[in-house]
């Protein structure tokens, strides 16, 4: 599921462990609906080990299209639910939102974690998208650690 297909600069995402952090992200394909893109996360700490249990939310401009937590395996699938797709997809305001990826209340450390884009239509992935994510606690952050 995540093979890589072409080397990418590493992102670096810092935030505050307990705060919910939202990060921006880019349709992989402009012709593809909020309905038709599901979003795969593989998460791992720093070292390579077994991250704790996060909780993730996509967002299709304000509104929730996915919403779950990490398997044991550190992995989880946010792909729009079927409730929902009618609703986005016969909404015209949405045409040009953003979507944001959610990551709920997460604990103290380093993490490295793969975003791939998945093509619901064909199941086809786009290439993954490495990001490591950097959390500290609020008072680390006071002090510039």
């Amino acid at each position: 599921m995540f093979g890589y297909r072409q080397s990418v600069e590493e992102i670096i995402v810092k935030g505050i462990a307990g705060d919910t952090l939202d990060y921006i992200l880019k349709s992989p394909d402009l012709s593809l609906s909020s309905t038709e893109l599901g979003l795969d996360l593989s998460i791992r700490t720093e070292d390579g080990n077994k991250a704790p249990s996060g909780h993730f939310v996509l967002l299709y401009g304000d509104t929730i299209i996915a919403n779950a937590e990490t398997d044991n395996d550190g992995k989880v699938s946010l792909w729009p639910s079927s409730e929902e797709g009618p609703n986005l997809a016969s909404s015209k305001e949405l045409a040009y939102s953003q979507y944001t990826l959610q990551w709920r209340e997460p604990a103290v450390g380093n993490y490295k974690v793969m975003l791939q884009w998945i093509n619901l239509k064909n199941e086809k992935a786009f290439n993954p998208i490495p990001v490591h994510f950097i959390f500290f606690d609020g008072l680390e952050s006071q002090f510039g650690y």
